[in-house]
């Protein structure tokens, strides 16, 4: 997943589970931002990694921003 970021205020990004609890924060920082997050549904122990289910991903910011997900199978 990449994420960008233009701004100088907060910017995070979370997945919330059914139950509307954010388990997983991916992002969290403050100003300017581009990076790169990798992480394996289903991989590794219940906290590690989300595990396979149905999330929401929630984005807090007020600058610009974008997510972008792929898919690895390899």
């Amino acid at each position: 997943m990449t994420t960008n970021h233009t701004g100088t205020s907060a910017f995070t990004v979370e997945l919330f589970d059914s139950q509307g609890l954010p388990l997983y924060r991916i992002v969290q920082v403050t100003g300017d931002h581009e990076g790169e997050d990798r992480f394996t549904v289903g991989g590794g122990a219940p906290g590690e990694n989300p595990q396979a289910g149905l999330y929401a991903m929630g984005v807090r910011s007020e600058g610009d921003w974008e997510v972008t997900m792929t898919i690895n199978d390899g």
